[in-house]
């Protein structure tokens, strides 16, 4: 009987072991509070709308080779960094404040696979909208 459990417990302890090395895999994961927070997110197209926001928030999007990322963003209050990861390499691609401007970009890339987009906030931030579409 004591042998059945132990093997139980043992099973328990590497399917736990098992799982949190899988969700390791994944170089960023969203972090944050936010209040009327709405998200999409498919392989060519993701965006993000909020009444308020703190914190990180990345997406993820499929790629061609010599694809184009067009981005946008814009608060109302607060600042953020919109980010972007390949090869697990981040780099800052612009930075929005509260001005009421829009700010676009465009990024143009060489190869083929996945590209995390990633909006940081720099505190909290209200009234925002991002989106990223891959052309």
């Amino acid at each position: 009987m004591k042998s059945g459990i132990r093997r139980t417990v043992c099973a328990l302890f590497a399917v736990i072991l098992i799982a949190s090395a899988a969700a390791g895999c994944a170089p960023y994961a969203s972090k944050y509070n936010a209040i009327a927070l709405v998200t999409t997110n498919t392989a060519k197209k993701a965006s993000m709308s909020f009444y308020r926001f703190e914190g990180m928030k990345v997406f993820r999007l499929t790629v061609d080779k010599d694809s184009v990322i067009k981005c946008s963003g814009k608060l109302e209050s607060g600042s953020a960094a919109v980010c972007y990861v390949v090869n697990e390499a981040k780099t800052e691609l612009f930075k929005v404040g509260d001005d009421g401007y829009t700010m676009e970009s465009t990024l143009e890339l060489k190869l083929s696979g996945t590209v995390y987009m990633i909006v940081e906030s720099l505190g909290q931030c209200t009234n925002g909208e991002f989106s990223f579409i891959v052309e």
